[in-house]
């Protein structure tokens, strides 16, 4: 395995250039200020440089590059495995009533044989993660693994704590 990463200040571009790790076997993480939403250009630069990869993200309030913490930046981080196969699914939450059915959703998307883990990153205002990851659960076999990122959100969000599932 095989990880990199870089980020981009406002006003001076990015750390280093892009990490040449791109493959289908490449998970690259973006964590952005949601001020840079708009700059669609960093986002473009990013999908040219990992054209294979599987790229995915969410906003922050502070983005971590090595040792220091920046606001108002983009940090993308790539991971190439070197015998894992990754798989990207998404679907559209309007509200939390919808969150058990988003979860079914995102296990018939993702299903497959060789399925191990799931990461999921979801919207913490619109979605109810208890909800989605049970109807994750009730779709995916066992033993699969579910997780969803920490942090303070309400406590009906996804963000609200880390789910292993089915270990």
């Amino acid at each position: 395995m095989q990880v990199e990463s870089i980020s981009h200040l406002s006003g001076k571009g990015w750390s280093a250039p892009f990490p040449l790790l791109d493959s289908p076997q490449t998970l690259v993480l973006m964590f952005g200020s949601r001020e840079l939403e708009s700059s669609t250009h960093l986002f473009d630069e990013i999908h040219a440089a990992f054209p294979q990869s599987v790229v995915v993200g969410c906003s922050t309030s502070g983005e971590i590059q090595g040792d220091c913490i920046h606001d108002g930046s983009v940090s993308p981080a790539a991971t190439r495995f070197e015998h894992t196969r990754l798989k990207r699914a998404a679907t559209v939450v309007q509200n939390a009533e919808e969150s058990r059915a988003a979860g079914e959703s995102l296990a018939t998307q993702l299903m497959a044989d060789d399925l191990q883990g799931v990461l999921i990153l979801s919207d913490g205002l619109r979605v109810n993660g208890t909800q989605l990851v049970n109807g994750l659960t009730s779709v995916l076999p066992a033993p699969t693994w579910v997780s969803t990122p920490t942090g303070k959100s309400p406590p009906t969000s996804a963000g609200g704590a880390t789910s292993t599932i089915r270990p």
